[in-house]
């Protein structure tokens, strides 16, 4: 099944990355490129605080916000904002909007999972998403770097009166 997914990915175009800015700069950079040209509307999700949200990487993550002198999250994770900021700055000439989505699950109820699906057993999800137009994004590396740090700020205010977050991700 894994590689059925894994050939599906390559044959669609997929962006692989290693998690590491050395060896995913130019990658990123030449796969970011290729859109502009795309002869159809995209989407791209990169998920700048990570795909998945566990004990230990929020550990990992209030450890480094108390060491940079950051809020310390409680919900979320802190994103890393290069890969953002090249995204955006790369595509800002040819994609009109970013969109900001939030998927929480209430506390209450039990997370999606595929074996659930499989079984047809309901679960709640809420999804918030906001629309920013690339043109009231900031201009500078740093203004953007910002940006999406303030925006995770507003998510672990917005998460944490109701939800426990299981993935956040930034469309473009």
């Amino acid at each position: 099944m894994a590689r059925v997914i894994g050939w599906s990915m390559w044959f669609t175009e997929y962006l692989f990355l290693e998690r590491s800015w050395a060896k995913d700069e130019k990658t990123l950079k030449l796969g970011l490129q290729r859109l502009k040209d795309f002869p159809r509307p995209f989407w791209l999700a990169l998920f700048v605080e990570g795909t998945r949200f566990t004990p230990a990487k929020l550990l990992a993550a209030q450890d480094y916000a108390a060491s940079q002198g950051l809020p310390l999250p409680r919900n979320v994770l802190i994103p890393r904002t290069k890969g953002f900021v090249s995204a955006i700055s790369i595509m800002r000439p040819f994609v009109p909007a970013v969109y900001d989505v939030t998927v929480a699950i209430p506390l209450d109820q039990s997370p999606p999972t595929m074996l659930r699906l499989l079984k047809r057993q309901s679960c709640v999800v809420h999804v918030h998403i906001k629309r920013y137009a690339v043109t009231d994004l900031p201009e500078t590396d740093d203004g953007l770097a910002q940006w999406c740090r303030d925006i995770f700020v507003a998510k672990a205010y917005f998460s944490s009166f109701m939800f426990s977050l299981e993935y956040i991700e930034f469309a473009l």
